[in-house]
């Protein structure tokens, strides 16, 4: 591993001048902006401490750590769908994990939120052109199908009260496709998958979160 004392001061300077856009900006948007610059940073020092094939492939590199951020800057968008209406609708379906940051000041906190998640699951990714899904994305793959399975049974008869049966078999359906695609991709490449696919399921995973998982059946205001 070759690391450079010029690398040090790089990281110290962009801390402190993260520091400084955050009390100027605001933390959200601080971290949104500060997406990019940190991603050249990662990639230069990642460049010189993998092997040498991925070495002299440094483009490849930079492209899979660009189609990363763009994905991760899509699950903003995908919230602001599932939250654009007045009523549930089968587009607009409020999921929780869209609703609650509502309450944190979306959407630059919100999204800040959402974009950091992305990242955090995903970035491992970027780190070879071939390679498993990364333990935390299976963790809470697992988690999130549990979980929305046990919430579609509980909100059940609430949302057919509430919204009619068709509206809730829609939702129902469009979760349970997505779950099956989901684990789909992850048997087909959790050992061994190229970046493509793993790229679409983490993108496939978080965009379900954002979008149509744990939807309210509850009153609609």
């Amino acid at each position: 591993m070759q690391f450079r004392l010029v690398d040090l001061f790089a990281l110290v300077a962009l801390c402190a001048a993260l520091f400084g856009l955050a009390s100027w900006l605001g933390i959200e948007l601080a971290v949104i902006i500060a997406t990019v610059p940190l991603c050249l940073i990662s990639e230069r020092l990642f460049v010189r401490t993998t092997h040498e094939s991925d070495v002299a492939n440094s483009r490849s590199i930079k492209r899979r750590i660009f189609i990363t951020v763009v994905c991760a800057l899509g699950t903003p968008v995908v919230a602001h769908i599932s939250t654009s209406t007045r009523i549930q609708t089968t587009l607009s379906p409020r999921p929780l994990l869209s609703i609650f940051p509502l309450y944190f000041g979306f959407p630059l906190r919100g999204s800040a939120i959402m974009i950091g998640a992305f990242l955090l699951y995903a970035w491992p990714i970027t780190r070879s052109s071939r390679g498993p899904i990364p333990i935390r994305a299976t963790s809470l793959l697992s988690l999130a199908s549990l979980l929305s399975i046990g919430w579609l049974i509980t909100t059940w008869r609430d949302g057919l009260g509430y919204h009619g049966p068709a509206h809730i078999v829609a939702i129902a359906c469009i979760n349970a496709i997505v779950i099956g695609t989901l684990w789909w991709l992850w048997a087909c490449n959790h050992r061994n998958g190229s970046f493509s696919f793993r790229m679409t399921f983490a993108t496939l995973l978080f965009y379900w979160l954002f979008w149509y998982a744990f939807p309210w059946f509850g009153p609609m205001h």
